[in-house]
């Protein structure tokens, strides 16, 4: 997998290294949250500056309102579903309880695996069904800031289909293994237990139940 994209185990090391020394200085400066959370905030930068310095990354045909990908199956760490559902908290009530339902929608087709969930052709709770754009998009989950492509009209074939296959843009693949892999080590390095990633829905709904009791 690293040799596919010119990667070596010393990359991995070489991010994991500069992450650990934001991390380090986050926790010396907020005290307020988890070390997870200061990795993926870490993780987030990284990846947010990867993206602004690459030229290459311009070829991706992702923009705002785009939205196709947005019926995609996505996993979540724990730390990136509360922040979610402390994100919607923020919303008029009236939005919230139409994106609360939704949520409970999307966790209930979730538990039924992850190709029914992709034919039902829902899209995620968080898209704004007007605007076509994420309400959560600051607080996004790292797979979903992951995610690009090549060709819109491949992301439109592909709603609906799980054996869809859509172009994707090299450099941008190449940081997610780097910063998974990353994440992954840094966890180890911390003694962090229990960070699985689980279904986005699943677990933002354990959260705000968890808010309700």
């Amino acid at each position: 997998m690293l040799e596919q994209y010119n990667l070596s185990i010393e990359d991995i090391y070489m991010v994991a290294a500069e992450m650990i020394e934001g991390v380090d200085e986050l926790i010396m400066t907020d005290k307020t949250k988890t070390e997870f959370q200061h990795i993926m905030a870490v993780a987030n930068m990284l990846h947010d500056r990867a993206c602004a310095e690459n030229k290459l990354f311009k070829t991706s045909k992702c923009r705002s309102g785009c939205h196709h990908c947005c019926s995609l199956f996505v996993d979540a760490y724990p730390v990136e579903a509360e922040q979610i559902a402390n994100r919607i908290k923020g919303l008029p009530i009236k939005d919230y309880e139409i994106v609360v339902e939704k949520v409970k929608s999307n966790a209930e087709l979730e538990s039924r695996g992850i190709d029914e969930y992709i034919r039902s052709k829902t899209f995620c709770a968080f898209l704004d069904t007007q605007s076509k754009r994420c309400r959560v998009y600051k607080d996004r989950p790292i797979k979903c800031r992951n995610y690009n492509s090549l060709s819109v009209s491949a992301c439109k074939k592909g709603v609906g289909d799980p054996d869809a296959g859509i172009p994707r843009t090299p450099p941008l693949l190449s940081i997610s293994l780097l910063l998974n892999s990353a994440i992954t080590l840094l966890r180890y390095h911390y003694g962090i237990e229990d960070s699985d990633f689980t279904p986005l829905h699943q677990s933002v709904l354990s959260f705000i139940n968890s808010k309700t009791t």
